[in-house]
């Protein structure tokens, strides 16, 4: 779900009066949205501050409007489901400093009133972020596949059973592609929970230096990856388990999250 904020200004500031406002706070301009308007984009990479980022956008108000009398410009600050606090503080905040500077009236669309957003998300750890990201591509993975299954016609069902009453197999092109859609959810789940392992143990120093008490002398190879930064402990510890068996990944979460998967 995506929540609104707007500003109703009653000036038409230039865009690069705007932009002097907005992008020293890290905001920059996307092209790539095809809407016939500028569109710009806040996401602050520092310690996963951001999960889902901040948009804004601003448009000329029409008659016909809904917006106070006298209204010229609507400005549109917008966060999408999974926003962090950090994410709706940026929008509270870059409405804020566009009224300071234009003045105008801030409006909570979702829930009719005049005023800003209520931030009553939890301010999430880094740890908890990094897991989260983890899951957030995990379940857009799952959400394509599950679009992709197709039905079988009734027709097609009719012929593969002629054709196997007479020794013939065969198989619709659906029913092939459906089956090939398993490997590929066992795979996901594969990469979830490895994925996940690493997010977890690369963020908790205390769990690092269990894997170095734990490995003893490593091999010149493995040291080598290591101080080049070509994988993490994390990532190096997670090769001595199999995920995609999951009484392997169990020994693996009960021995550093201590969560047992079963």
């Amino acid at each position: 779900m995506s929540l609104d904020l707007y500003l109703y200004c009653k000036k038409t500031p230039s865009k690069s009066a705007i932009e002097k406002v907005i992008l020293p706070l890290g905001f920059r301009i996307e092209e790539t949205k095809g809407r016939g308007r500028p569109w710009y984009f806040w996401f602050e990479e520092k310690d996963l501050a951001s999960v889902r980022g901040c948009w804004l956008y601003w448009y000329k108000c029409e008659a016909g409007e809904e917006a106070p009398r006298g209204t010229k410009t609507i400005f549109v600050a917008t966060t999408h489901a999974g926003r962090s606090y950090e994410d709706l503080d940026m929008q509270n905040h870059v409405i804020r400093q566009l009224k300071k500077k234009f003045g105008g009236s801030v409006y909570d669309p979702q829930e009719g009133r005049y005023g800003y957003l209520q931030n009553d998300i939890p301010k999430l750890t880094y740890p908890e972020k990094r897991c989260g990201f983890v899951y957030l591509n995990t379940r857009q993975l799952i959400w394509r596949i599950a679009t992709l299954p197709q039905d079988v016609s009734i027709e097609a069902e009719k012929t593969t059973r002629f054709l196997e009453e007479h020794g013939l197999p065969w198989f619709p092109s659906e029913i092939i592609q459906n089956n090939v859609l398993l490997p590929f959810l066992v795979s996901s789940l594969e990469s979830f929970l490895r994925d996940f392992f690493v997010a977890f143990v690369d963020s908790h120093p205390d769990l690092l230096e269990r894997i170095y008490e734990r490995q003893g002398k490593l091999e010149y190879a493995a040291l080598r990856d290591l101080l080049e930064g070509k994988v993490s402990l994390a990532e190096h510890e997670a090769n001595n388990y199999s995920f995609q068996n999951l009484e392997s990944a169990n020994v693996a979460f009960q021995r550093y999250i201590g969560v047992n998967l079963f």
